[in-house]
């Protein structure tokens, strides 16, 4: 089992974590959900008359909570994911376009609202996860480019240290404005955040 500073596992860690205790006793697949609790309280972007797609859904914390709020939910993984009521999976890989085909034909509408929680597979190397992450990223703002509905938002998990300078770039193309947000929900020692492409042009 892996140890962290202070000699202290993985699952220690997750035994004595907030929201790891609140998302168990919410019958939440993940306490990744609180950080889009915490995204959405900030910002108000979902609706309930809204179509929105999950990027990267497995186990499907976010997918549950969207489907508290959202009208409709298409969601994605490369990881097989349980059935959540009234919310379409399709299992592949994103950056295949034919994923992408599907997800499109899947939804009843175009969707308002996409979130990507995706992260590469980190390497350790960090000159490979700084380019696998960009490039992941900028299919994602691609894929926004092309389905996501005009004042619509984005939602996409970077990691500091990341070139962000360049997808901030590429979302300013497309979106009215960015923001940088980290939830309360991330741990203090993860390096990840996340940006919003606020209303798209």
């Amino acid at each position: 089992m892996g140890r962290v500073k202070g000699g202290q596992s993985w699952f220690e860690r997750q035994s004595r974590d907030t929201y790891t205790k609140k998302a168990k006793h919410a019958g939440l697949r993940s306490r990744s959900a609180f950080k889009l609790e915490q995204i959405q309280t900030k910002y108000s972007l979902i609706r309930k008359h809204d179509t929105v797609f999950d990027l990267g859904a497995s186990p499907g914390g976010w997918s549950q909570y969207l489907r508290k709020i959202a009208k409709e939910v298409v969601s994605c993984d490369l990881l097989d994911m349980k059935q959540i009521e009234n919310v379409h999976f399709i299992q592949g890989d994103f950056t295949d376009p034919e994923v992408q085909l599907k997800m499109v034909t899947a939804s009843n509408a175009t969707p308002m609202v996409i979130c990507s929680d995706m992260s590469p597979n980190i390497t350790g190397i960090k000159e490979a996860d700084v380019a696998n992450t960009l490039a992941l990223n900028e299919k994602v703002i691609h894929f926004s480019k092309l389905h996501l509905r005009k004042n619509g938002y984005l939602i996409i998990k970077v990691f500091e240290n990341t070139d962000i300078h360049i997808i901030v770039d590429a979302l300013k193309k497309d979106f009215s404005r960015v923001i940088h947000f980290k939830p309360d929900a991330s741990r203090s020692t993860s390096r990840e955040f996340y940006l919003i492409g606020y209303k798209k042009k």
